[in-house]
């Protein structure tokens, strides 16, 4: 199965991790500190999906697998594991009337993480921006001369992909979303918009469990790292 779908190229895979979309990796694009050596802005904006893999939408999955996915892939296995699933509650001896799930993904599992990417591989790019996925940490970075240039690719690419996630029910929490500018140059508060709400300006970003400030010296990360270690201490004693 994985073999498949590294052919058919929607997943690439990286040493230290299983898969990643095919895109440039944000970690590697930052470390390089390319806007900062050329005194450039690198605008950032990282996405908090809700709830990401409750949200996959089944039926529109399955026309995603027929379009993109050899035959093999979407008769009977991948179809049988979406199609006619229904649950119940039971507390108690109270029980309830069997529903349809209609949306959902399981977490935990392996097929889980592919089905998402798969589900996500069509999400609006543009040479203008990068775009880094790691299941449903996303991330758009947009690097220029000019900070309000940088902005407007930003904002321009953040409206296809809200307009993306209308079309096939995913959520994004745009209060939980983060807005960073990359850069040493002295910056402006031009404001990124997802859903005519402003997207919440910060100093740092968590991305894959790393705290990248806007800087990138690392300090915030590390006094992150410093207070979680003291916490695991305490509990050992």
């Amino acid at each position: 199965m994985f073999d498949l779908v590294f052919e058919a190229g929607y997943i690439e895979e990286k040493e230290g991790c299983p898969f990643e979309k095919k895109s440039v990796p944000l970690r590697d694009k930052l470390l390089k500190c390319k806007a900062l050596e050329e005194k450039k802005y690198c605008c950032g904006v990282f996405l908090d999906v809700a709830q990401a893999f409750d949200k996959v939408w089944h039926k529109g999955l399955l026309i995603k697998l027929r379009e993109q996915l050899p035959y093999t892939f979407r008769c009977a296995l991948l179809e049988s594991y979406l199609t006619d699933r229904q649950f119940r509650v039971l507390h108690e001896e109270p029980i309830t009337e069997w529903k349809d799930i209609s949306a959902r993904i399981p977490q935990g599992s392996v097929l889980g993480p592919i089905l998402y990417l798969l589900y996500t591989a069509d999400l609006p790019n543009d040479d203008n921006i990068t775009l880094a996925m790691f299941t449903d940490d996303t991330a758009i970075l947009s690097t220029r001369n000019s900070q309000l240039t940088a902005t407007d690719n930003l904002q321009r690419s953040i409206d296809n992909i809200f307009a993306w996630t209308r079309r096939w029910e995913i959520k994004i929490n745009g209060d939980k979303s983060v807005h960073v500018n990359y850069t040493l140059r002295k910056t402006e508060n031009i404001q990124i918009v997802l859903n005519q709400s402003p997207i919440p300006q910060k100093d740092s970003a968590k991305y894959l469990g790393m705290h990248l400030d806007s800087r990138l010296n690392w300090k915030h990360h590390v006094c992150q790292k410093k207070i979680q270690i003291k916490d695991k201490m305490r509990k050992l004693y």
